[in-house]
């Protein structure tokens, strides 16, 4: 059992379409449905009923998908441990500047910022046309 395939259970529950639950992890529908297929065998159970019209969870495949969704939550958690604790800046920074003074300070500052703030690498900046108090 893996990780990939937790999500490919998961996403099939959430699309209950076989072809669009593979786009939405950029696979073809039969990687999909083989990866599958190999967690029923491997199981020995089957997670979903197939007919021509609908996709559901057979009763233990509802108990599965949602303690896939728990080990996929927790797997997240851990990745965000591991960012938390490597001291680095991940993310999207948005900053608002006046544009009398943006040709000064944003080439300094884009120049700093990538050598300084590890992943944080995209960087909005919006023109304020006004100051509010």
């Amino acid at each position: 059992m893996t990780l990939q395939q937790m999500e490919y259970i998961v996403a099939l529950d959430k699309y209950r379409h076989f072809v669009l639950a593979a786009e939405a992890y950029g696979v073809t529908q039969p990687t999909l449905s083989a990866m599958i297929q190999k967690l029923e065998e491997e199981l020995d159970v089957k997670i979903f009923n197939r007919d021509r019209k609908n996709i559901t969870p057979t009763r233990i495949g509802e108990k599965i998908i949602r303690q896939a969704q728990i080990v996929l939550n927790e797997t997240q958690c851990i990745k965000e441990v591991v960012a938390d604790e490597t001291d680095s800046m991940n993310g999207n920074l948005r900053i608002g500047i006046l544009p009398t003074i943006a040709p000064y300070l944003v080439p300094d500052f884009i120049h700093h910022s990538r050598t300084d703030a590890g992943k944080a690498s995209v960087f909005t900046f919006h023109q304020i046309t006004a100051l509010k108090e």
